[in-house]
């Protein structure tokens, strides 16, 4: 079973966006792996996440001015 989430920060695109890292927290989902999927540069990396109590925390994640897939498996 597979969640896909996508982020981005809102506004207006820019050529070298620094970018945000950010903590994303999704209430009551377990996961057993979590893909981060950059659909400017086209590459998949495996991401760092923990379970706390039913909540799945995945820190540090960059988000720019274009979409950022977080893919879940559960």
């Amino acid at each position: 079973d597979k969640l896909l989430v996508g982020v981005w920060l809102s506004g207006h695109g820019v050529d070298e966006h620094p970018g945000v890292k950010s903590n994303f927290v999704i209430k009551n989902l377990k996961a057993e792996k979590v893909i981060g999927i950059d659909t400017l540069n086209g590459f998949e990396q495996k991401l760092s996440f923990e379970q706390q109590n039913d909540d799945l925390i995945i820190p540090n994640v960059l988000v720019r001015d274009y979409p950022f897939i977080l893919r879940i498996e559960r």
